[in-house]
């Protein structure tokens, strides 16, 4: 959807490294996909790509559930 304004963060939250990955050396990239609500919520996230193990995929994913945007806005309305 094109929208007139994009989505800005308001609120970041940082993954917490998962003890059973930090054990076993784990690292990597996670690449998380975001749906923003018109509350600016997120409604819905998933892993595009990772190049690391489950346990940091899900902490990544639980973290993104809780940022917070400014809504995408078109023609004056969210969207």
């Amino acid at each position: 959807m094109a929208v007139d304004r994009e989505p800005a963060v308001i609120k970041r939250v940082s993954p917490q490294y998962p003890s059973i990955a930090r054990e076993a050396g784990a690292e990597g990239t996670v690449l998380v996909e975001v749906v923003v609500g018109i509350d600016g919520r997120v409604t819905s996230a998933r892993v595009l790509t990772s190049n690391t193990v489950r346990a940091l995929e899900e902490e990544a994913l639980r973290a993104a559930l809780q940022w917070l945007f400014t809504p995408g806005m078109q023609r004056d309305r969210p969207v």
